[in-house]
């Protein structure tokens, strides 16, 4: 399609443009669901390894012996800072991404409002219960709880009022 195409004179001289076909756009206000996702699971993920990564430096510190050289000290605070921080950081994005997965389809499925409180209440209830079922049915419940818990107190502080 060239530009000619998409250019169109009106009877009293002025030009006007078609939107190309099979082009879709968008302004910068709007809100994109998928774009938001994303988001919230890459700023878990790197805060989560930020603050993971700091607490195994403090239990690396912990664990270095006094008589040990400077080469053999920063070996043991580096070991006990990377599997910390890396399952830190994965669970916390993963549980993110589960999360913004259940409300996607909760949305789907029964058109409850995404960013709204009972979606996310119930969304935060199933990855609760996900998470802490291989620790029994006890547990799991209260994770359960604890999940809608967060899921509830997460819905309150979006920017959108919904009705629904």
């Amino acid at each position: 399609m060239s530009h000619r195409e998409d250019l169109t004179i009106s009877e009293d001289g002025q030009f006007t443009a078609e939107k190309p076909r099979g082009v879709e756009f968008t302004t910068l206000n709007e809100y994109e669901r998928d774009s938001n996702m994303l988001l919230f699971t890459g700023v878990s993920y790197l805060g989560a390894g930020l603050s993971a990564g700091i607490v195994g430096i403090f239990q690396g510190i912990l664990n270095v012996k006094p008589k040990q050289n400077f080469k053999a000290k920063i070996n043991t605070i580096l070991s006990t800072a990377g599997p910390i921080t890396s399952r830190g950081a994965n669970t916390t994005a993963s549980t993110v991404f589960t999360f913004g997965m259940i409300k996607r389809l909760i949305y789907s499925a029964y058109d409850i409002h995404e960013e709204g409180t009972i979606c996310s209440t119930i969304a935060g209830f199933t990855v609760g219960l996900l998470y802490s079922a291989p620790k029994g049915i006890v547990r799991s419940s209260l994770g359960g709880v604890v999940g809608a818990t967060i899921g509830f107190l997460s819905a309150l502080g979006t920017r959108d009022v919904v009705d629904k």
